[in-house]
């Protein structure tokens, strides 16, 4: 009897123990689970339309440097918390100067 039949056995015996309302028969049978090979095609919307994806910030945005006064920046250090804030606050302003 090889090492891993016997481990086998063993478990067998353990769930006999534990279980002893499931029938042998039960124990013996390999569970066999089956791969899935196709979906039905009902469960398939094909219709919808697929999300288009958020464009990346690189995308919309572009990098630029400035030299900003020394009190507007400290002004603007302070008023900015989260990340981002810098660059809402900046491009509101100028949205307004050119809007």
């Amino acid at each position: 009897m090889s090492k891993s039949q016997s481990n086998i056995d063993r478990i067998k015996q353990q769930l006999k123990k534990t279980n002893s309302n499931i029938p042998d028969t039960a124990l013996s049978q390999p569970i066999v689970e089956q791969p899935v090979k196709s979906v039905h095609a009902d469960l398939i919307d094909t219709k919808k339309p697929l999300k288009s994806k958020k464009p990346k910030f690189e995308d919309t945005h572009k990098r630029d440097t400035v030299w900003i006064r020394n009190d507007l920046k400290e002004m603007l250090d302070d008023s900015c918390v989260d990340r981002g804030d810098k660059t809402r606050i900046i491009n509101e302003a100028l949205e307004k100067y050119f809007g």
